[in-house]
């Protein structure tokens, strides 16, 4: 287990003696916030896609940052390692820690750093953070002004989450940590404020994650048992789940990034999770439009080994590579670059 850092409020610009750092108006305004997890220096760090420069530990975070949630000029990242949750104030060139959240402080555990929870990805609606809870089945409901936090049940092992409107919409891998398993992934989708479960469908083995097209359709990426069964692509119906579209692919992709019609998908090419290995991650890419895969099976393009995130910048691909230290930029159809990007690179967030 790795130490709990001290989680101290930091200016950006506090360590960098840059050239950049020397004019901060617009050091946060088109960068990429990347969150670092792996070498026992888990931070915030910032990469400016245009020439490859990173500042490293601009912020610190808990242990094994997964996800990163912006709503408005607040920031907050979730943490798995420690069911650690932070949040941030975003300014016009710099990120200071406001809040830090452990829920196994809060429920006053013998060890605040037991990872009872499993806390993975975090949204907010209505002055509310509400949070997949994997290891209870659970999801967390934290009320940021009082510090007050409680928990309702919902599927196996809830790990991506996503809102719109007053609807929380809940992946459900089906993970069972006991003997390493996947059973059935459903979608469990809720109305707000009242927790009212408002329907439930089945969904392809491992649905890790979920985000919006541009026409409405809810998108579900389901990244197989990494063994037999491969990943899958599926379009829902968001009022009722209905199945609208399903694309199966020979990989286990555990990311998407929606761009216009376009839907870009993260393998990370390395199966046995470990950091430095040669096997390059692949991205892939589904035409909505066309309803067919522009990048689909044999086809993926090569980027650095563990690719993890992607996110879109209006302009370009950003896609993290957590095994090889990398960031790497596709643009068009192609790769570009790839830039050294601190110790293993998981969630990003790009900032306007």
């Amino acid at each position: 287990m790795r130490p709990r850092l001290a989680l101290l409020p930091l200016f950006l610009l506090a360590a960098c003696d840059t050239e950049e750092s020397a004019d901060p108006a617009q050091l946060l305004g088109r960068r990429l916030l990347v969150l670092d997890s792996d070498g026992g220096s888990t931070s915030i760090g910032l990469l400016d896609p245009a020439d490859g420069s990173f500042l490293e530990h601009i912020a610190p975070t808990g242990a094994v940052p997964n996800h990163l949630h912006r709503e408005g000029d607040r920031l907050y990242v979730s943490c798995s390692g420690d069911d650690r949750l932070l949040c941030y104030s975003i300014g016009d060139s710099s990120l200071v820690l406001e809040r830090n959240w452990a829920f196994n402080e809060i429920d006053e555990l013998p060890d605040p750093q037991e990872r009872r929870y499993g806390l993975w990805a975090s949204v907010t609606h209505d002055g509310l953070v509400y949070s997949t809870l994997g290891s209870t089945d659970e999801i967390g409901v934290l009320d940021p002004q009082s510090g007050e936090w409680s928990r309702f049940a919902t599927g196996r092992w809830p790990q991506g989450l996503l809102r719109r409107g007053d609807r929380l919409y809940v992946a459900c891998t089906g993970f069972d940590p006991a003997d390493f398993s996947y059973g059935a992934s459903e979608l469990r989708v809720y109305g707000l404020p009242g927790i009212e479960e408002l329907y439930r469908v089945p969904l392809a083995p491992n649905c890790q994650a979920l985000a919006f097209a541009g026409d409405g359709t809810l998108l579900a990426l389901s990244s197989g048992d990494y063994d037999q069964v491969t990943g899958t692509l599926q379009g829902l119906d968001p009022v009722d789940g209905g199945l609208l579209f399903s694309a199966s692919l020979d990989d286990y992709p555990g990311q998407l990034e929606v761009a216009g019609n376009r839907v870009w998908l993260a393998a990370w090419g390395q199966y046995d999770l470990t950091p430095g290995g040669e096997q390059s991650g692949l991205v892939y890419c589904y035409d909505l439009a066309g309803q067919a895969w522009l990048r689909g099976s044999g086809m993926g393009l090569e980027v650095g080994a563990g690719a993890t995130d992607l996110e879109w910048s209006g302009e370009e691909l950003l896609v993290s590579c957590f095994a090889a230290d990398q960031v790497c930029v596709i643009r068009g159809d192609s790769l570009s670059a790839c830039y050294t990007a601190g110790d293993g690179p998981g969630a990003l967030l790009w900032l306007e």
